[in-house]
């Protein structure tokens, strides 16, 4: 059995659209890396342009939410790739895509999971100096 929760929510429970979506988004994945093995997921849909799927607390999975999203996601894996030996700071390497075609619901790029925190823009206001 998969443990599902949400990312920055109290909610425990899922709505079924929630869920439907959800259950999408893990099918897409088996659909072109049936050997990941997903056994927990963090989800979050509250993102201005993605999805975001966190599997087994190890890799990040983004879904655009539109088709203009899908397209931007080209560009945004091939800069992310040509970063990768040019600056010293940690990049997102996108190892996981699914075919560039695929529809919005489909549509997905994954990266392992950069550590460190999210710099929230309450953390950003909170600096002093």
């Amino acid at each position: 059995m998969m443990a599902v929760s949400l990312l920055y929510h109290d909610e425990i429970t899922l709505k079924k659209d929630d869920m439907d979506k959800l259950t999408a988004y893990i099918q897409a994945i088996r659909d072109v890396y049936p050997d990941i093995a997903i056994e927990t997921t963090q989800f979050d849909e509250h993102g201005q342009f993605n999805d975001i799927l966190i599997v087994n607390e190890e890799s990040i999975f983004r879904f655009p939410k539109t088709e203009r999203e899908a397209t931007k996601l080209v560009n945004e894996i091939a800069l992310l790739r040509s970063l990768q030996n040019c600056v010293t700071l940690p990049v997102p390497n996108p190892i996981y895509r699914s075919a560039e075609t695929a529809p919005v619901g489909q549509n997905f790029m994954g990266y392992r999971l950069l550590a460190g925190e999210p710099f929230w823009p309450q953390t950003f206001y909170a600096i002093k100096d």
